[in-house]
């Protein structure tokens, strides 16, 4: 259930910038790869979650920071949780 509801929160916040960007006329290059490789730091850590990997909550900063960095990123936050 709660995935359920981040899910929905990370699809509403895509579509808030996209038409905050169609609105003001930007360009979306960057900021559609942003929302793209955040989706896939989310989905990288309920994958992880799922199958008992590393046990990481799911929030939109972790899901950033893994989305931008890739694999550093995703050791780093693993380093952070599990020494504090």
């Amino acid at each position: 259930m709660l995935y359920a509801e981040i899910a929905t929160a990370f699809v509403a916040g895509i579509i808030l910038i996209i038409l905050c960007c169609w609105l003001f006329k930007s360009k979306q290059k960057w900021y559609v790869r942003l929302l793209l490789s955040s989706a896939l730091g989310a989905l990288i850590i309920v994958a992880f979650n799922v199958f008992g990997i590393i046990k990481l909550p799911l929030n939109p900063m972790n899901a950033f920071i893994i989305g931008f960095l890739g694999l550093p990123g995703l050791v780093l936050l693993t380093l952070i949780v599990t020494v504090l």
